[in-house]
């Protein structure tokens, strides 16, 4: 599944599975993970409702493929999360790619400007992360679940080491929307 392929509101967790594997497994070809998890999803569906938190995950989708190269597969894998497979890529490359996305992520939608949502981002490479698809996603799940504890609106990139990451804050930081205001009555 490519981005021109991608159904980006419906989960395609049995697709990138396969794909993982056989990207990892191939000696050619170097492969990145990237586990998104969207940061203040949940307050938008509160705030707004679930209409208006669909189109948020529509946009996102649209936004994830933008900031991607053609032949690089987006998947959401259900709620606010997304796997980004990226092959042949190097470790700056990747890094550019993770900047791009958390700073696309954090602009503001026309549709509902004050619905704001960042993006916590892990990546994850084979060979040194892993080489199997449970490997490479466990590894970019932890990465990202480090990049929500340091702050959100970043990403962290797996280390060499189990369980080392770095940190790499971005300076388009997740802003949380403003408070509605009250309703007279």
């Amino acid at each position: 599944m490519t981005c021109s392929q991608a159904c980006p509101i419906a989960p395609s967790t049995r697709n990138y599975s396969p794909r993982c594997s056989t990207d990892a497994a191939s000696a050619s070809s170097k492969l990145t993970v990237f586990c998104v998890d969207l940061d203040g999803f949940k307050g938008v569906n509160d705030r707004f409702g679930h209409a208006t938190g669909d189109a948020v995950l529509v946009a996102i989708a649209k936004r994830l493929c933008a900031s991607v190269r053609d032949g690089d597969v987006v998947c959401r894998i259900g709620g606010d999360e997304f796997v980004i497979l990226l092959p042949d890529i190097t470790e700056d490359e990747s890094a550019a790619v993770a900047r791009r996305i958390v700073a696309r992520v954090a602009e503001p939608f026309e549709f509902a400007p004050a619905a704001r949502v960042g993006a916590s981002i892990g990546l994850a490479s084979a060979p040194r992360d892993g080489v199997t698809a449970d490997e490479l996603l466990s590894a970019a799940d932890r990465a990202m679940y480090e990049a929500k504890r340091g702050g959100k609106g970043a990403f962290v990139v797996h280390g060499y080491a189990a369980d080392a990451v770095t940190l790499v804050p971005d300076s388009t930081a997740f802003l949380p929307a403003p408070k509605a205001p009250a309703l007279a009555c």
